[in-house]
């Protein structure tokens, strides 16, 4: 079982000096993603090279080894899909589209609560039943079209028990890009702490130009999002309303 624990630690060292280089993000996750592939194909074939063991290394084996390494796998696999996803959408539209992710992955987490609980408590009772290849009838299907099949390598439950540590991984990456974390909201509250005293009509004029310069986020940020950068007590419809007043005003 040693082999088995020392591929697990290669992965978290390989990911861990991933995550600390100063590639962008995108390409970190497409790093990681491969690392976990050649880290998962490396354990399989050490697995079952290894040959006959006994049914409580199996036990430890389905339950407690292959699920860390096979949840980064399917994690990174996902990211990447997301990273995909979001390339060509703007701020708002990537901020529905994490949400909507968001649901899933906690709907998901809810469904399987029982089962969670069972695993994290380490009972012994049915194990036999959850995590010896020999008990296979059925195979769990993945919401993330991520479905493994192959007998010699799975048993019932160890693949949702994957999909269980990459969903709650899924929730805690989600929170972190919709969640602000308190540098930056420390550094909005430092901006909007200074006090508009020009007019009304001189702030709308400076968010529209803002906007039409394409100054933030290469464009993508919403004229919502700048009025709450600038001035986060004003009301958007109130900007939006002066904005078009200004517009019908003889030059």
């Amino acid at each position: 079982m040693e082999k088995y624990y020392t591929i697990l630690k290669e992965l978290e060292h390989l990911l861990e000096d991933i995550n600390n280089s100063k590639e962008a993000q995108g390409l970190k996750h497409q790093q990681s993603y491969l690392a976990c592939a050649k880290q998962y194909n490396l354990l399989r074939k050490e697995f079952l090279h290894h040959g006959e063991i006994s049914n409580d290394h199996e036990v430890e084996f389905f339950r407690d080894i292959k699920p860390k390494i096979h949840s980064k796998l399917i994690y990174y696999s996902v990211l990447e899909k997301f990273d995909e996803d979001v390339r060509l959408k703007d701020s708002t539209e990537q901020s529905e589209y994490y949400l909507t992710k968001l649901i899933i992955s906690k709907s998901f987490i809810e469904s399987n609560r029982i089962y969670e609980s069972y695993i994290n408590s380490k009972m012994q009772s049915q194990v036999y039943y959850h995590f010896l290849r020999s008990s296979n009838n059925a195979m769990i299907p993945s919401m993330f079209e991520f479905r493994e099949t192959d007998p010699e390598f799975t048993t019932q439950y160890d693949v949702l028990s994957s999909m269980i540590i990459a969903h709650k991984e899924l929730i805690s990456h989600i929170n972190r890009i919709l969640i602000p974390t308190e540098d930056s909201f420390q550094q909005q509250k430092s901006i909007s702490a200074f006090q508009w005293t020009a007019s009304k009509v001189d702030l709308t004029e400076l968010i529209y130009a803002l906007h039409s310069i394409s100054c933030f986020d290469d464009g993508s940020a919403t004229l919502y999002n700048i009025v709450s950068l600038i001035n986060p007590t004003i009301d958007p419809q109130e900007v939006y309303r002066n904005y078009s007043q200004i517009k019908l005003r003889p030059n």
